[in-house]
């Protein structure tokens, strides 16, 4: 795939500085990859997003943003499809809650992933489904959910101005 500008800045939901550990990022990417995976399909759209928000999570985690180029994305993407087809989602899901062990990073894993579930604007049931043992596993209440989607819906909202202003 070649390296386009994603629709929807899937990163600006991210806080401008975390103290996460290599492994919970890890695991929040692969969050956001099986989100990517609900419907069987991974568009541009989301493939570019994953690469914007990839690159900006490990510049959290190291300090730095790169982005990732083809070959670097490809192999972060086979990590994750490989793991996918060894285990039920359910049971990846597991994985990572055991992974992400604070609430911030939960929560920031939740949010990652609603976000990545709208960068391709066509919102299905899968995806609900997804959702739903995310919130599920990950202990995270209706209520708090629902603010933690607002936060997402917030930081697109405000992205989708910015690019509205760009001449």
């Amino acid at each position: 795939m070649t390296t386009t500008t994603p629709a929807l800045h899937v990163e600006r939901v991210l806080p401008a500085r975390a103290d996460l550990t290599v492994g919970e990022v890890d695991a929040i990417l692969e969050a956001a990859y099986l989100m990517t995976l609900a419907d069987g399909h991974l568009s541009e759209e989301e493939y570019e997003a994953f690469r914007t928000l990839a690159s900006s999570l490990r510049g959290i985690a190291a300090g730095a943003t790169k982005l990732l180029g083809d070959a670097d994305l490809a192999k972060l993407i086979e990590r994750y499809t490989v793991r996918s087809d060894h285990a039920a989602r359910d049971e990846r899901i597991v994985v990572l809650r055991d992974q992400l062990k604070r609430p911030m990073a939960r929560e920031l894993a939740y949010k990652v992933s609603f976000a990545m579930s709208l960068c391709d604007l066509d919102a299905n049931d899968e995806e609900q489904e997804y959702d739903d043992e995310l919130v599920e596993a990950f202990g995270i209440d209706d209520e708090r959910a629902d603010a933690l989607a607002a936060e997402v819906y917030a930081a697109l909202d405000a992205d989708l101005d910015r690019d509205s202003e760009q001449p």
